[in-house]
């Protein structure tokens, strides 16, 4: 007996793959700079490695952003209520920057124990401060990505943030060799080419949103609070969940 596909069907396979296909060149960013980074040698390279296992945690623990703004935009969109969704989207981007500034500043004072706690030798622990602390400076262009992955994803549009993935994951790959290589800036510069890459997906990301009426400006604060109490509330979740993922 021979499966019907149906219209719902195509629906969800025109969702769900560019979907996947954003979740697998996400991590094609750490990727490259591996390839770039082994040809320095194996200070370098250990270096990275160890930055790659904080910052995967340190990222992964807020992709709540993504995860909980995604089904409030799709349920509020169901509802009728596109202004809720813009709403919505607003907060999350504004949630993003608040977010990301702290984190920042966080990460780059606490390089040097963060890389210490993951047992980096003395050769190893000053270039992946270094590295650690470059990168840091995208952490705020890594969380508005995230929401914009949500935003899109609530409006049933999963296409736009895989082509945002791919001209991210471009640039990095023109950008590592230049820096690395012809710039002499080594291990710095496959991080500022990572960054660089990031804040122009962040760009592009608030250039779509804005550009397509998807996002409004976050309403007033005592307003904005059960909002930003939902996120928060699932965004702990979340992060706990990651937490213990990630720590196993």
């Amino acid at each position: 007996m021979t499966a019907r596909i149906t219209a719902t069907d195509r629906e969800i396979l025109g969702l769900a793959v560019p979907a996947l296909g954003s979740l697998a060149i996400d991590p094609l960013l750490t990727l490259a700079d591996t390839a770039f980074v082994a040809r320095l040698g194996t200070v370098e390279l250990a270096a990275l490695c160890v930055d790659a296992a904080i910052l995967s945690f340190a990222f992964f623990a807020f992709n709540f952003l993504a995860f909980v703004t995604t089904p409030l935009v799709a349920k509020a969109l169901g509802r009728g209520r596109s202004e809720e969704a813009r709403g919505i989207v607003g907060t999350a981007l504004s949630l993003a920057l608040v977010l990301g500034i702290p984190m920042t500043v966080a990460v780059v004072a606490l390089a040097p124990g963060l890389v210490e706690l993951m047992g980096a030798q003395t050769d190893i622990a000053g270039p992946a401060v270094e590295y650690l602390r470059i990168r840091a400076m995208a952490t705020t262009a890594v969380l508005v990505v995230t929401a914009g992955h949500g935003a899109f994803r609530g409006y049933k549009d999963t296409r736009t943030p895989l082509l945002v993935a791919l001209g991210v994951n471009a640039l990095n790959l023109v950008l590592d060799p230049l820096l690395i290589f012809t710039a002499g800036l080594g291990l710095q510069g496959a991080a500022w080419a990572t960054v660089t890459a990031q804040w122009l997906g962040a760009a592009w990301f608030l250039i779509l949103l804005r550009s397509s009426g998807m996002a409004t400006r976050p309403r007033r604060l005592r307003e904005s609070l059960p909002l930003l109490a939902t996120l928060g509330r699932n965004g702990g979740l979340l992060m706990v969940r990651t937490a213990f993922l990630l720590s196993a």
